[in-house]
């Protein structure tokens, strides 16, 4: 029996993989040597440098991750309040501390700034510099602490969100070092508070006044308010800027001041609609939401409608005087009695003198018009008034807002509602002072020949024009008169303001001073005229200067200022050596 063995199986060898790879590697290398460096060096040189540059790169970032000095400096800021308040003033104090192990030099902290932050103060100030925003702290020894604060007004809207950075620079042991860090917060309200005072019930289409109070909280002035009213349900006019578009700027409110504005709203649709106004800050050209208040208003249709209209909208400087139709409509079914119309005016400096009315249902009650007749259900009618005003003083750009107030009874109960008739403008109070000299105001003589005139024996007189003006500006305002037959043009004349001529043929004389500023000025002109009596003018008083006449268009209202001025004559009653001796007497 064979006994039969298993064949010895031989165990393969492996090959060690470094020693693999350490074979393929020189494998490649004398490839390349063969491929490159062989017949020459200048591949090898390159590969070479390559292979440095590669291990400086590491050597650094690992010295940059493991060995590089860490700064052992502490650095914390803190706000004086919890609650920040745009507007108000806050303190941002910055404590720090020495951690290294001995003292460091040239210490400083730097600031990043919130944004629209003001600065009022720093402390320690000698230290601080304000171009930078930087402490200078300087020397510290090993553990010395510090603490800076700095001190100004915060600004921004409520639930922005704001930051102060913070960037500490020193050496130590011949190291510079830095660290950062910052300071978040919520702005959490505004020191710009808003209260609305309006009524409860309006008629729509009817003006009703409102008004609404600024105030300032904070401690610091605040500049570039705007107020608004944003929504389109109703129109807007705020009684110190009469044109706006449901806006006005205040330039400024100081720390804790109060501004009533009160303005005029108009609701454009029945209903109940909520009357809001928000208030903004613009700082760097970016306008910041401060504050906003709202009260709902119920908006209903009257029985009596009410419409006011005026036929003029800028009125006299000195006498002003303005008519006013009203047109009114009776919406219900049963008669309303008791109608009457109250003229007032929104304005300090300026208050309604009298009425006047020559219509035959009216009946003029102080400065109320009594509408005597019942007004049917359905029924419309109409009437004219004259309103004239009595101002305080003469303000530049005047203008006011005149109101109606109307009231009736229906089925034995009152009402009253109130609607705007527009805006009146004052004009400027332009004037001219034009008269003749013999001898000037101040007594030196001015003039030539013999006083009172004599026939065929000139004599020359000056005429004096001076414009006054208080108000508004006046643009191209011109003066012109003519030179009567018998009176020459000597061509002498002083002009302090635009330009004077005088045409030989048209015998008319022209000064144009140009515009005219608000509180007037030096424009002034004077020149000569030469009267030779003929026989015929014995016994007379001959004229020099006649059909004088100005006129100038008022920048602030656009109306055209003009008069017409009495003739000067050889009496010159201004002169006060010479006046009333101008009839001409014979030859002697």
């Amino acid at each position: 029996m064979t006994k039969k063995m298993n064949p010895q199986i031989e165990p393969v060898k492996k090959e060690n993989s470094l020693v693999a790879s350490i074979t393929k590697i020189l494998e490649r290398l004398r490839n390349r040597h063969e491929r490159h460096y062989r017949d020459s060096y200048f591949y090898l040189w390159a590969d070479l440098l390559l292979a440095g540059i590669l291990v400086g790169l590491a050597i650094s970032v690992v010295w940059l991750i493991i060995w590089q000095p860490r700064p052992e400096f502490s650095l914390e800021a803190t706000i004086d309040s919890a609650r920040v308040v745009s507007g108000n003033i806050h303190e941002f104090t910055i404590d720090y501390r020495n951690g290294e192990s001995g003292p460091i030099t040239a210490v400083a902290i730097s600031l990043d700034l919130p944004q629209n932050f003001s600065v009022i103060s720093a402390s320690p100030a000698d230290i601080f510099d304000s171009a930078s925003n930087t402490f200078h702290i300087g020397d510290m020894s090993k553990g010395q602490r510090g603490q800076a604060s700095i001190r100004g007004i915060v600004v921004g809207s409520p639930g922005d969100r704001q930051s102060l950075g913070l960037h500490a620079d020193y050496q130590f042991s011949r190291v510079q070092k830095n660290l950062l860090d910052s300071l978040s917060y919520t702005i959490d309200a505004s020191a710009l508070a808003l209260q609305l005072k309006v009524p409860e019930r309006v008629y729509i289409g009817s003006n009703f006044s409102g008004e609404l109070d600024v105030s300032n909280g904070g401690g610091g002035t605040l500049s570039g308010l705007r107020i608004l009213f944003p929504s389109t349900d109703w129109e807007i006019s705020f009684d110190e800027a009469p044109d706006g578009n449901n806006s006005l700027t205040v330039p400024s409110l100081a720390a804790a001041e109060h501004k009533p504005l009160t303005f005029t709203a108009k609701a454009l649709k029945t209903g109940t609609f909520d009357l809001s106004a928000e208030a903004s800050i613009t700082y760097n050209q970016t306008e910041l939401k401060q504050s906003t208040v709202s009260q709902p208003i119920i908006v209903a249709e009257p029985a009596l409608s009410l419409t006011a209209s005026l036929r003029q909208h800028a009125v006299s400087a000195t006498a002003p005087s303005a008519p006013i139709d009203l047109s009114f409509f009776n919406n219900d079914s049963e008669p309303l009695e008791a109608i009457s119309f109250t003229i007032s005016v929104a304005d300090k400096n300026s208050s309604v003198k009298s009425l006047s009315s020559s219509n035959k249902h009216i009946t003029v009650r102080g400065l109320s018009l009594v509408y005597t007749p019942l007004l049917a259900g359905g029924k419309k009618d109409s009437v004219s008034a004259v309103v004239e005003l009595e101002r305080g003083h003469v303000e530049t750009v005047d203008a006011v807002r005149l109101n109606v107030s109307v009231s009736y009874r229906l089925r034995g109960q009152d009402y009253e509602y109130m609607i705007t008739a527009g805006n009146l403008k004052f004009n400027s109070n332009l004037s001219l002072s034009s008269a003749g000299y013999y001898y000037g105001p101040q007594g030196d003589q001015l003039g030539v020949g013999p006083i009172p005139p004599r026939v065929d024996i000139p004599t020359t007189y000056w005429v004096i024009w001076q414009v006054n003006n208080l108000g508004n500006e006046v643009k191209d305002m011109e003066v012109t008169a003519d030179v009567p037959e018998g009176v020459a043009w000597p061509d002498q004349q002083s002009v302090t303001a635009g330009e004077l001529s005088y045409s030989p043929v048209t015998r008319r004389v022209l000064w144009h001073p140009g515009g005219i500023s608000q509180g007037g000025g030096n424009y002034r002109v004077s020149f000569a005229l030469t009267l030779v009596p003929r026989s015929s003018d014995i016994g007379k008083v001959p004229k020099l200067l006649e059909n004088i006449h100005f006129s100038g268009k008022d920048s602030f209202t656009g109306a055209q200022l003009s008069r017409d001025l009495p003739a000067i004559t050889a009496n010159i009653e201004a002169d006060r050596l010479s006046a009333g001796k101008g009839t001409v007497l014979p030859t002697e």
